[in-house]
């Protein structure tokens, strides 16, 4: 990414080269304005348009509506009126000058005139003329127009024309009403035409019909001349504010949006040419302003981001040059190794000029090719982490043992494969020494075991045999002071016997790692050991509570009985006589507790740490023993992955001794 501050050229990360306000990417820019005006401006013509069409429509609907109810109001007051007429038989008038006679009526058998007693002549006003001297005289007012018709007219005036005989058909039919806008004498004129039917007022004058019958239809001409009129001077008024608010919607966008934005444009190119410390005039508290707060935001932020990015450059290039392990970048497609860090080129004694010219597979042995390069492929089909350890090999033919762990990533768009290479030198060194001298620790403790029984075998023998000697003399001597001589030879050869035999049981766990573990009832176990040890209980007189009833399954080797032989002989040898001694089982979650309580003189709080360290028997004069047996327990419970205790005895004076072991 290239940045130039004080130069009009900026390129960016995907190649966009931006310039002055001047250039050709101005007059674009210029030219995107117009067009978003004009999409703007389109749209809201479009808009404007759809709702003139629907105005203009909706008004000439209405202008139409309320012609066609004129023509409808008209129909039934001719048909009110005629109704009146036919109700009464025709109206009978003065004839007077001008007034004429319905010469159609003597054809029907109908005496038109009369002769009142005052020498008056009256002539018949029947319905039809009545209709159509009512018609002659609204013509003449310019006002409306009837016509009076029908398909078996007598008056040849009452001829129907083409629409109303169509209409006239129709109505028999059963429609009610039929329009049509027509031009007479130059002017529009909307023709409505509706049915009248006969009553018994008609049948007078017209023979041969039922009532309900069409007789015929009232044509009505309404005037159009000035509703056309009102429809198109409203459509122009509609088109003129269309095209007026068009122009201001235009310019409010102008004003209110695109010129601030072709300004902000302007100050943003400031930033975009690179002049990141430039900040935008903010002048307006909108979304122009709040746009412009972003940019400086931006640009603020671009800066700090920018200053990141070179501080992460040098941090990268610090990392990657100085790191302690080999760097290598190998091509996903050839194999060809792409960079690689001084600490690689170090493992493999070659300049980064030369590595570049190599495949990585190339610095593998030949009889390890096949395996490295499916890890190879493997890493790039399933983007997997993958660590072997292998030879690669030096110019010289040296093999140096290494770790690597690659992993495919994606830098620039491309894919390489990315491998940590630690140098296993002076760890392979490590572990053949650590080998060397786990095998040297094991024929030790071998040896130790050895020495351990014979020693065991040859001290044991010439004890044994003091051991009988020492009872045959007991039963040949009646000296009461040679007497006293051999039973301190026995106690003290006795003593010997058990030191002997303790240190040779704690020396075969101390070589022990692993042991095979059953599910053992650890409760009968203690049982037996207490039946084993009862003469020494009933010897110092002890009490022996058993607390623990049931069976307690634990997983343990049969040498877990040592455990509580000790536990219990040592419980035994440190109470006072006639005292007591309280045995428990305690299940604690996934492991039992077995505790052995005392009520002798108990443990000092400075005594319990090392009381199981062996050849400890905290100054216990009096008492026999080697100091081995707590630290037996404490090696065979550690076998068992459990943990061991002595605490206080909460009951008084004396000690609780207590080891952990799992359920089984």
């Amino acid at each position: 990414m290239k940045y130039k501050s004080d130069d009009v050229d900026i390129h960016d990360d995907y190649g966009v080269k931006e310039t002055s306000h001047d250039s050709p990417a101005n007059a674009t820019s210029n030219k995107m304005t117009i067009r978003v005006m004009l999409a703007v401006g389109l749209t809201i013509a479009i808009m404007i348009a759809s709702m003139f069409l629907v105005i203009a429509d909706v008004a000439q609907n209405n202008i139409m509506a309320q012609v066609h109810k004129q023509a409808e109001v008209s129909y039934e007051h001719d048909l009110v009126t005629r109704q009146w007429n036919a109700q009464y038989g025709g109206v009978y008038v003065e004839k007077t000058e001008g007034v004429v006679s319905n010469p159609y009526l003597k054809d029907l058998g109908v005496n038109s005139d009369i002769v009142s007693i005052d020498n008056k002549t009256y002539t018949l006003k029947n319905p039809a003329l009545m209709t159509r001297e009512i018609g002659v005289i609204a013509s003449d007012g310019e006002i409306l127009d009837f016509h009076l018709t029908s398909l078996y007219f007598v008056n040849p005036d009452n001829a129907p024309d083409e629409f109303e005989k169509e209409a006239l058909m129709s109505f028999e039919k059963g429609t009610k009403e039929a329009s049509t806008i027509v031009t007479q004498n130059g002017s529009m004129v909307y023709h409505y035409i509706a049915p009248f039917y006969v009553n018994e007022g008609c049948f007078s004058c017209h023979k041969g019909y039922n009532v309900g019958d069409v007789r015929g239809g009232i044509s009505i001409f309404v005037p159009m001349d000035e509703a056309y009129n009102a429809i198109q001077t409203t459509k122009k008024n509609l088109l003129v504010i269309s095209i007026l608010l068009i122009i201001g919607v235009e310019l409010l966008i102008y004003f209110l949006i695109a010129k601030p934005i072709y300004n902000l444009r302007l100050e943003a190119m400031k930033i975009g040419r690179g002049d990141l410390k430039y900040r935008i005039p903010i002048r307006r508290n909108d979304e122009i302003g709040l746009l412009g707060s972003t940019f400086n935001r931006m640009a603020f932020n671009m800066a700090e981001n920018i200053q990141d990015l070179h501080e992460s450059e040098e941090k990268y290039s610090s990392i990657f040059m100085e790191a302690l392990e080999g760097i290598v970048l190998t091509d996903v497609e050839s194999g060809t190794i792409f960079d690689s860090n001084p600490e690689f080129e170090r493992l493999m004694g070659r300049k980064l000029e030369d590595l570049k010219k190599m495949k990585i597979w190339e610095l593998v042995p030949p009889e390890k090719f096949g395996s490295f390069k499916t890890n190879f492929d493997e890493i790039v089909r399933d983007d997997s982490i993958c660590s072997q350890e292998l030879n690669l090999q030096k110019p010289d033919g040296e093999f140096v043992p290494i770790e690597l762990v690659s992993k495919s990533v994606l830098i620039h768009r491309n894919k390489y494969i990315l491998s940590m290479v630690g140098d296993l030198t002076e760890r392979k060194r490590a572990e053949k020494e650590q080998k060397e001298y786990a095998e040297d620790l094991e024929r030790s403790n071998e040896l130790k075991v050895l020495f351990v029984d014979i020693m065991r075998h040859d001290l044991l023998n010439p004890a044994g045999i003091v051991q009988g000697y020492t009872e045959i003399l007991f039963d040949m001597e009646y000296d009461e002071k040679k007497i006293d001589f051999l039973q301190k030879i026995e106690k003290h050869n006795k003593k010997l016997i058990d030191l002997i035999e303790t240190t040779a049981r704690f020396a075969k766990l101390e070589s022990v790692e692993e042991l095979e573990f059953g599910a053992m009832d650890i409760a009968a176990m203690f049982k037996i050991v207490v039946d084993n040890l009862r003469p020494q209980i009933e010897d110092k007189h002890i009490t022996l509570e058993f607390k623990a009833e049931g069976i307690y399954s634990a997983n343990v080797n049969p040498m877990f009985e040592e455990v509580f032989v000790n536990l219990l002989s040592n419980a035994i040898k440190y109470s006072p006589e006639k005292s007591k001694v309280i045995i428990d089982i305690i299940d604690a979650d996934e492991n039992l507790k077995v505790t052995v309580t005392d009520f002798g003189e108990g443990v000092l709080d400075e005594h319990k740490t090392m009381l199981f360290d062996r050849f400890q028997r905290v100054n216990k004069v009096a008492v026999k023993g080697s100091g081995l047996g707590l630290a037996i327990v404490k090696r065979i419970v550690e076998l068992h992955g459990g943990e061991v205790g002595v605490e206080d005895n909460p009951g008084g004076v004396g000690s609780v001794f207590w080891v952990t072991v799992g359920k089984a």
